[in-house]
């Protein structure tokens, strides 16, 4: 997140180095082998910087929801343990006794 963070503002106030307002996009030509020209404005930058912080927050949301349900389970699981004190009838359901 911080990486696509940093590289979205680093593009908008790129702009300032060369004395023009915050966000003005600009359009660098390069001439590429096998491909030919290419013409690739600065808002592209500024995209790929909102695409990868957009992955990174939507990553940090499902780790954590992956986090809180294993907890569920891990709370449930302790929860329905047989305590003898709290329920002697299931905490002796599966002990076998004599006559």
């Amino acid at each position: 997140m911080g990486i696509g963070l940093l590289t979205a503002v680093s593009t908008g106030a790129g702009a300032w180095l060369f004395a023009h307002p915050f966000l003005t996009s600009h359009v660098a030509a390069m001439e590429l082998p096998l491909i030919g020209a290419l013409h690739v404005p600065s808002a592209f930058l500024f995209d790929i910087g909102v695409f990868v912080l957009v992955v990174g927050a939507t990553a940090l949301f499902l780790v954590s929801l992956a986090h809180q349900s294993l907890r569920a389970h891990r709370v449930e699981a302790e929860t329905n343990r047989a305590d003898p004190v709290a329920d002697p009838i299931s905490a002796t359901a599966g002990s076998v006794r004599g006559p």
